[in-house]
C-alpha cells in the first residue's frame, strides 16, 4: 500500500487505512476536473494535511504531526468523481472518490464509501500552478460546537446504501456523514464466536466530530467466567472458549461501563441523566428465538440509558440502548450484546436534534436478499444449515404474523402521537410509511429520498441544489375508523 497516500487516508478518515484498488494499467492519463485545482485543507487533533492540486496534473502533499513535518509529491489526475494518485517513485497508483460540495469543500471518499470534507484554502487561477499559500477561507478542524443552534426548517434526506455490502439503506441528511458498514472479525480478533455473522459499526453524523450523530454497534458474544473453577485466568477482556471475557451485567451497566469508554474513549466526567427498560427492543428476538425452537431458558431484555458528558470541551446527552441475550445456566456464563446504538447531541440541543436522529434511526430497510444470504452463511460457518435452511420461511411468517398482532393490540393513532411519528401514503408506491410529524410537510421521490419542511413556500420541485424535479407530496394516512 503507498505510504503517501495511507496517511492521507488516515488523516482524513481518523481510521485504519484500507486497502486502496489500483487503477487499471495503460490508460490515458486524464486532465484534472477545473474544480478541484486549488489548496485544500484538513486539520484535527491529530494532525494538518494540505493538499495542492495543479493545474498541470501535479499534486504536493504536506502532513504536520506532532513528530514533524514531511511533503511529497507526484501527479494525479480528476475524472468522473475518481481521483487517481501516483506519488513519485511508487509504481502504483491509488483511487480515491470525490465530490465537491459548493464551491469550497471537497469530501473524500474511500472504496468503503467512508469520508470526510476537506476545505479549500486557496482556489487556483487560469493558468496557476497553485503551489503559493494563501489565506485561508475557514478552518477545517472537526471541532465541535457547544450548541448547533436550531435545526433546520428544511430537512433533505437521501436513502442510501450501506456502503461495504449493501445491507440496507437508511436515510441520510443532506450534508452529514455515513461512516462505516458491515464487517468481518477473523477468530483472532475476539473470539470465533464473535467470527461467525457480519458486524455492524456503522455512524451518520453532521460532521467530522460527530456532534449530533447517530451510532449503531457491533453485537459482541461474551462469557461470564465468574462459574468457571478456570475463571481466575481470564481476565476482563480476553478470550475465554471463543467469547470475550466479561461478567454479566445490567443493561445500564453495560453500555455505561463497556460500551461507552470502547466507543466514546474521550468522554469525561459521565453522568447518568435516567435510565429507561425498552422491552419492544427486544421483541423481534423473542419472536425469532420461538420461531427457531431456541430454548425457553434463553431470555432477551432490551433497555437504555441516558447519558451526559464532555468531550473535547463539549457537554454531550447521549440515548444509548442494547438489547442482551442471556443464555440461562445451561449456557454456562454464555451472553451477547444485540441492536446497540447511541443518538447524540450537544446537551443545550438534544431536545431539537433527537427527532432528526430518531427518523434517521427508523428508516432501515433491510436488503432481503442480503438477509437471507447472511443466514444461510452463518448456519453454515455454524454448522446447522438444514435446520436453519427449513426455517427461513416459518421465521418470516412468525416475525410478520407478530408484527399484525401487535399493531392490532395497539391504538395505533395513540401510539403515532406519543412516539412523534405520522401515518404517510408513498405517493409512488401507494404504501404506508411511518414518519415524522415534527414538520408541517413531507416530499418523497421514487429513489426513496424524504424532505420534511416547515417553510410554506419550499417547493423541492424548484429546489436547483437537488437536481430532480419528481419530489410528490406524501398525505397523511387517513385513520381507519
Amino acid at each position: 500500500m503507498n505510504r503517501i497516500w495511507e496517511a492521507v487516508m488516515i488523516a482524513l478518515l481518523l481510521l485504519s487505512a484500507a486497502m486502496l484498488s489500483a487503477a487499471p494499467p495503460g490508460k490515458e492519463k486524464a486532465k484534472p476536473a477545473p474544480g478541484v485545482v486549488g489548496e485544500w485543507l484538513f486539520r484535527s487533533e491529530e494532525m494538518e494535511i494540505r493538499l495542492i492540486l495543479k493545474a498541470d496534473g501535479r499534486f504536493t502533499r504536506t502532513l504536520k504531526t506532532a513528530e514533524g513535518e514531511e511533503t511529497d509529491a507526484g501527479t494525479y489526475s480528476a475524472k468522473g468523481g475518481k481521483l487517481v494518485g501516483k506519488p513519485e517513485g511508487e509504481s502504483e497508483t491509488v483511487t480515491l472518490n470525490y465530490r465537491l460540495v459548493g464551491d469550497n469543500e471537497m469530501e473524500i471518499i474511500d472504496k468503503d464509501g467512508t469520508g470526510v470534507r476537506m476545505v479549500r484554502q486557496k482556489k487556483a487561477a487560469p493558468g496557476e500552478g497553485g503551489d503559493s499559500p494563501s489565506e485561508e477561507v475557514r478552518s477545517s478542524v472537526p471541532k465541535a460546537q457547544a450548541s448547533t443552534g436550531k435545526r433546520p426548517p428544511t430537512l433533505v434526506l437521501r436513502r442510501t446504501p450501506e456502503p461495504r455490502e449493501k445491507a440496507f439503506t437508511i436515510l441520510v441528511p443532506r450534508g452529514w456523514l455515513a461512516e462505516g458498514g458491515m464487517m468481518r472479525w477473523t477468530p483472532e480478533v475476539a473470539g470465533v464466536n464473535n467470527a461467525i455473522e457480519a458486524k455492524l459499526d456503522f455512524t451518520v453524523k453532521n460532521d467530522a466530530a460527530g456532534t449530533v450523530m447517530a451510532r449503531w454497534m457491533p453485537d459482541i458474544s461474551y462469557a461470564d467466567t465468574s462459574g468457571s473453577l478456570a475463571g481466575g485466568m481470564f481476565p476482563i477482556g480476553s478470550e475465554y472458549n471463543g467469547n470475550i471475557a466479561l461478567p454479566k451485567m445490567s443493561i445500564t451497566d453495560y453500555l455505561v461501563r463497556a460500551v461507552l469508554p470502547r466507543a466514546f474513549p474521550k468522554a469525561a466526567d459521565v453522568r447518568i441523566v435516567s435510565q429507561q427498560p425498552m422491552p419492544k427492543l427486544a421483541q423481534p428476538y423473542i419472536q425469532w428465538a420461538r420461531a427457531v425452537g431456541l430454548p425457553p431458558n434463553m431470555t432477551y431484555s432490551g433497555g437504555g440509558v441516558t447519558v451526559e458528558y464532555k468531550e473535547n470541551g463539549v457537554r454531550y446527552r447521549q440515548l444509548m440502548m442494547a438489547v442482551v441475550e442471556d443464555f440461562g445456566a445451561a449456557g454456562a456464563g454464555l451472553w451477547k450484546s444485540k441492536s446497540t446504538m447511541s443518538l447524540r447531541a450537544p446537551a443545550a440541543d438534544f431536545k431539537a436534534w433527537i427527532p432528526v436522529l430518531k427518523l434517521i434511526q427508523e428508516s432501515v430497510h433491510i436488503n432481503a436478499k442480503w438477509l437471507l444470504d447472511e443466514i444461510r452463511a452463518v448456519a453454515k460457518r455454524a454448522g446447522y444449515v438444514g435446520e436453519v435452511q427449513a426455517n427461513i420461511r416459518e421465521i418470516d411468517r412468525a416475525i410478520t404474523e407478530h408484527r399484525q398482532k401487535t399493531n392490532a393490540e395497539i391504538n395505533h393513532q395513540m401510539y403515532l402521537n406519543l412516539t412523534g411519528q405520522e401515518d404517510y401514503v408513498n405517493p409512488f408506491t401507494k404504501e404506508v410509511e411511518t414518519g415524522s410529524n415534527e414538520w408541517n410537510y413531507r416530499w418523497t421521490n421514487p429513489a426513496g429520498d424524504v424532505i420534511y419542511s416547515n417553510d410554506t413556500n419550499y417547493d423541492p420541485r424548484r429546489d436547483t441544489s437537488l437536481q430532480r424535479q419528481d419530489f410528490k407530496r406524501t398525505p397523511v394516512r387517513k385513520p381507519n375508523i
